[in-house]
């Protein structure tokens, strides 16, 4: 019975605070889908230990080193723990390296991260890994006319404004702008108390999210305001 008392506290804590009871759910979903990625691994896994040809093991590693960076992009973009300052370049690096292997490299779109040193709020850091993910995922599905495509993403503090830019060389469909992710994405920077801007050119479409920086250390910021 004691050791049921710290989850009944939880429980009640969810109950009484909307915000606690999302992230809980969250959290829930996060944890059920990794175990189902997991359990998918090991049966590819399997397979390919008892696969007969070798053509077959090559085909089946290759699904699985996908599917394991499948799950690398989901594990990124889980609710953080708890707060705390981190490393957003290397964050990012990790996040784009996954994306690229899992969604990129199949349609032949090259992802590159210009590097940027980001100390971030780990807060933030979730919705920005978000961000990036619904941008990257826009930009591949433009059309690459005669040339290579290719996708850039950077993300840098100037001051106290943090500024996500993801940038390719495709041109937009025409409604683009109804997109569900475009929308997440606009959802996503408002949260953040920021906005989102798009730019459409002949041979480049670039997207970018500024959004005021919080810093972990500063007691005085508004954290329920996020987590609206």
């Amino acid at each position: 019975m004691e050791e049921l008392l710290p989850a009944m506290t939880r429980d009640r804590r969810s109950r009484k605070d909307p915000q606690r009871a999302l992230r809980l759910l969250l959290e829930e979903f996060t944890h059920r889908v990794g175990s189902e990625f997991a359990a998918a691994i090991r049966t590819i896994s399997t397979a390919a230990a008892l696969a007969q040809t070798d053509e077959a093991k090559s085909t089946l590693a290759a699904v699985q080193h996908r599917l394991e960076n499948f799950a690398c992009v989901h594990s990124a973009l889980r609710v953080p723990e708890c707060r705390t300052s981190i490393d957003g370049r290397a964050y990012l690096r990790q996040l784009c390296e996954s994306i690229s292997v899992s969604r990129l490299k199949w349609q032949g779109v090259q992802l590159e991260l210009l590097e940027k040193k980001l100390e971030i709020d780990s807060e933030q850091c979730w919705r920005l890994g978000m961000i990036v993910s619904e941008l990257v995922a826009n930009a591949a599905r433009h059309l690459f006319v005669s040339v290579a495509p290719r996708i850039w993403v950077a993300a840098v503090r100037r001051g106290a404004l943090i500024w996500c830019r993801v940038e390719d060389n495709g041109m937009p469909s025409q409604n683009e702008f109804e997109s569900r992710g475009l929308r997440i994405v606009g959802a996503l920077a408002r949260e953040l108390h920021g906005e989102l801007e798009q730019h459409h050119g002949r041979d480049v479409c670039v997207a970018t999210v500024v959004f005021p920086a919080a810093c972990a250390a500063d007691r005085g910021f508004p954290l329920a305001r996020y987590l609206r």
